[in-house]
């Protein structure tokens, strides 16, 4: 998260905010978290190619 929020110009506990409200208005896990690691799961990826078939997600 804190090289994410690096590359976005942001900071960590911003980026983490964001997701989780992103995985509690779509009421799914995107990631599978533990203390070090944050890895998408199936769903999340899935999202990841469909977002390219609308513009005002991908543009963001």
């Amino acid at each position: 998260m804190a090289r994410a929020a690096a590359n976005l110009g942001s900071i960590q506990p911003a980026i983490s905010l964001t997701l989780r409200s992103l995985e509690e208005s779509l009421g799914i896990v995107l990631f599978d978290r533990d203390t070090r690691n944050l890895k998408p799961v199936p769903e999340a990826n899935y999202l990841l190619s469909e977002a390219d078939r609308w513009p005002s997600l991908s543009a963001r």
